[in-house]
């Protein structure tokens, strides 16, 4: 076998590229409305209402990112329309699709679920559907990229949040579960206190009882292990 041709086919391919936020952008704009239930695992060391600043060496796909003229980084808070979305974009966002794929059940101990609603409509930029085709962007380079690519796509999250309809936050197909949605709030959009824990809603361990079970229904379902 020639070696270099065996060495091409086991090359790391390049990052994505993320095109530029576009200046003229005109989002498409979803709303979710009051009362419609926010899915979010947390830990159990931080409020189940918490926004999350981040850190340059933890970054996500849209954050960490700083307003023009801010001190610091906008804190979020993810979230999901669907417990499913909610457990795959946190307990298994970082399990490869090919290869070993297991999960401790120790990193399982301090996350717990929870089910918020929003007291007020919340207007969104609105990445699902056409809403990326609108703004000039596929999902291979938005949603699908990997974390080489983080520190342009949260320059999609920068430009939105400044965009001049002040939108509440970002809502966009799940990546790990794409037949949920995530969402992602603007702490200095929305308050803590805009945000409730649903009717009959009590926090769920995601590491025994039914929160383990439904971790070990979405493991078989992907494959993964609990080990």
């Amino acid at each position: 076998m020639n070696p270099a041709l065996h060495s091409s086919s086991h090359r790391v391919p390049p990052p994505i590229r993320v095109p530029p936020f576009p200046s003229d952008a005109d989002p498409l704009i979803g709303v979710w409305p009051a009362g419609r239930g926010i899915v979010r695992v947390y830990d159990a060391l931080y409020s189940p209402r918490g926004f999350w600043t981040g850190t340059p060496t933890r970054p996500s796909r849209f954050h960490p990112f700083t307003p023009t003229g801010a001190p610091g980084p906008v804190p979020v808070l993810y979230g999901s329309d669907r417990l499913a979305g909610a457990i795959s974009e946190t307990v298994f966002h970082d399990v490869p699709v090919r290869g070993t794929k297991h999960v401790p059940r120790a990193t399982l101990r301090r996350k717990l679920a929870i089910t918020l609603t929003a007291t007020r409509d919340l207007r969104l930029a609105d990445l699902t559907g056409y809403g990326l085709r609108r703004l000039g962007a596929t999902r291979a380079e938005i949603i699908d990229s990997d974390p080489r690519s983080y520190a342009d796509t949260a320059r999609w999250a920068h430009g939105l949040h400044a965009h001049r309809e002040h939108l509440d936050g970002i809502q966009l197909v799940s990546r790990q579960y794409d037949t949920a949605l995530a969402l992602i709030l603007f702490r200095d959009r929305v308050q803590e206190t805009e945000l409730d824990i649903a009717p009959n809603a009590i926090p769920m361990p995601l590491a025994l009882g039914a929160g383990f079970d439904n971790v070990q229904d979405l493991a078989d379902q992907a494959d993964i292990t609990i080990t």
